[in-house]
């Protein structure tokens, strides 16, 4: 059972323990709660782990240590980071993707999600993501359809495998990062960094391929400097000069 699930479980019935003992003390069954006093376990925030822009660059420095010392080219795993820092694909769907869904001239890609078959949706391409595909294009090996994502030796990258998970984890020790980093936590740093940036919760769900609900729950952080300025940019400044005839 997940964490979470796990832990609704839980709080369910210890609630449904105290009213049930209230009840029996109510009708003399019994003088005592035995649920009273039990502590509830405290709900884990629903923010996820992400990795800043800052956090990024410090992880590509760590591997780039690590070409020099093994003497290998990791540029498969860089290109796997920023894409995905980039666009916010989920690690399936970006192991998914083919060269048949690449539309460079649009800069966007059409991404078949993996909650269900029939879903599929575009997602534009900008900066490093842009690059990134761009470069793993003239490096192509032929034109016929294939993974647009390969490891070292040219196999297609399994996002579930350990083989990521463990490759980014020692990343992120490498770069003296205090977080687990994950496939996940790139997708994460990417709707973090869009939610930071005033992008509309709608329009960021959309490009992720979720429900407003979860944007809202997992990268809606409210501020109060950026509502101020949604509200002169829609209403516009107060007019000083009024402003002044009213205080004369």
């Amino acid at each position: 059972m997940a964490t979470a699930a796990l832990l609704i479980w839980v709080l369910a019935r210890l609630i449904l323990l105290a009213h049930f003992f209230s009840f029996c003390i109510g009708r003399g069954y019994t003088r005592t709660n035995p649920a009273e006093g039990i502590a509830m376990p405290s709900a884990r925030p629903n923010r996820r782990d992400h990795v800043s822009p800052a956090e990024v660059e410090a992880m590509l420095r760590a591997l780039t240590a690590d070409e020099v010392a093994a003497g290998e080219s990791l540029q498969w795993l860089r290109e796997w980071i920023l894409f995905g820092v980039g666009t916010g694909l989920r690690p399936g769907e970006q192991a998914a993707l083919r060269w048949a869904d690449v539309r460079l001239g649009e800069r966007v890609v059409r991404v078949r999600g993996t909650k269900t078959a029939a879903s599929v949706r575009s997602v534009p391409l900008a900066g490093e993501a842009l690059r990134v595909l761009r470069q793993r294009g003239d490096r192509r090996r032929g034109e016929g359809d294939g993974p647009v994502f390969t490891d070292g030796n040219g196999r297609p990258i399994n996002a579930a495998g350990g083989k990521l998970t463990k490759r980014l984890k020692a990343l992120g020790t490498a770069a003296g990062l205090s977080k687990n980093v994950t496939a996940y936590g790139l997708r994460h740093s990417f709707g973090t960094r869009m939610a930071a940036a005033g992008v509309p919760l709608l329009d960021l769900a959309k490009i992720m391929g979720t429900s407003v609900q979860m944007i809202e729950r997992h990268y809606g952080h409210y501020d109060p400097a950026r509502g101020a300025s949604h509200m002169d940019r829609v209403f516009g400044l107060e007019d000083s000069t009024e402003v002044q005839s009213a205080d004369a």
